[in-house]
């Protein structure tokens, strides 16, 4: 349906399945208190949402009728796809010539030009902490030879899903669009640099973590056709119902996408919080979720400048902190 496999390959595995506990016991720990999977998701969602003060109470009919649509449109592909925009036609230039071993930066940098957007992802993407450098970059050549082959091809996957995560028509998606895009960028980076594994496993890694908020472009949308104002998506059952559906949206549009089989599993493993036959991709995803959602909410978890340790008996934990330090520490 929408035909993306040739631009980032559907061959090779990433992560053994093995016998690990899903999802994992962790928890962010401040000198004051210790923060909870459950209230960093309740967070984030009523943020996401628009709810100030989210209630324990029975769905609604506005909730119990944008669920059923939900699933109605999860069951039905073509419906799926007319809710996506199409993409830019230089993309799978630029991936065919990363591909080819002979292209060069000036190659790359010249192809990069005919899209005025694209370019200046590439010069803002330098700057990010994730990548940043003692000298600063002064120009297009320059940057695509410091972010190297790899690191365009993850820039090429940002610049793909930007315009269909920061779509701002409709009352839910206006509000909420640039929450999803922040969230989607930044959690891309940190799955990134927390797996272990060849540049394929990272870059699947750094894939999944952007294509997992497709869905919920998708369940706003729903939101805006069936919102009237009588009734708003405020009761606390409401959001993991909401976030399962789309999460399952998700792994459908990667699938119909052509990704890689990895990334699509990886993507259900997240929606369904199955407890078997999951791989270290699988908890460094749910990991990141969390991570890149307690920074974009340390004013509403009252996490100011206090250090952060993290509960987590997996090897990742450094590299985990290291990553949060980066996320959240003050722009230059």
């Amino acid at each position: 349906m929408f035909g993306l496999g040739k631009l980032f390959g559907k061959s090779g595995a990433t992560n053994t399945k093995q016998k690990l506990k899903f999802p994992p016991a962790f928890s962010i720990n401040t000198a004051q208190r210790s923060i909870q999977p459950e209230e960093i998701n309740q967070n984030y969602y009523s943020l996401l949402l628009g709810v100030n003060s989210p209630l324990d109470n029975n769905l609604n009919n506005f909730e119990k009728k944008s669920l059923a649509e939900l699933e109605d449109t999860l069951n039905n592909r073509d419906r799926l796809a007319g809710m996506l925009p199409r993409l830019p036609l230089v993309l799978p230039r630029l991936m065919k010539l990363l591909r080819e071993e002979k292209s060069t930066a000036h190659d790359i940098a010249a192809l990069i030009k005919e899209d005025p957007t694209l370019v200046a992802d590439v010069m803002r993407l330098t700057e990010s902490p994730f990548y940043k450098t003692r000298n600063k970059i002064t120009s297009l050549e320059h940057a695509v030879v410091m972010l190297g082959r790899e690191g365009v091809k993850r820039l090429v996957a940002s610049a793909i899903l930007k315009p269909l995560l920061n779509n701002k028509n409709g009352f839910f998606m206006k509000m909420s669009s640039a929450l999803l895009w922040d969230h989607a960028e930044k959690n891309s980076q940190v799955a990134y640099e927390i797996t272990r594994g060849e540049d394929q496993t990272r870059f699947h890694a750094y894939l999944a973590g952007l294509l997992g908020n497709l869905g919920f472009t998708v369940g706003l949308k729903i939101l805006d056709k069936t919102f009237t104002s009588d009734e708003a998506p405020h009761n606390l059952p409401f959001f993991p119902k909401f976030e399962k559906y789309c999460r399952l949206m998700s792994a459908e549009i990667a699938q119909a996408w052509g990704m890689p089989n990895p990334v699509i599993d990886s993507l259900k493993v997240q929606a369904e919080k199955r407890s078997s036959n999951v791989s270290e991709l699988d908890l460094g995803l749910y990991i990141a979720d969390l991570i890149t959602k307690t920074s974009l909410l340390r004013k509403q978890l009252g996490i100011h400048d206090d250090p952060v340790s993290f509960r987590l008996d997996e090897h990742i934990s450094t590299r985990l902190l290291n990553s949060y330090l980066k996320l959240t520490e003050p722009k230059a």
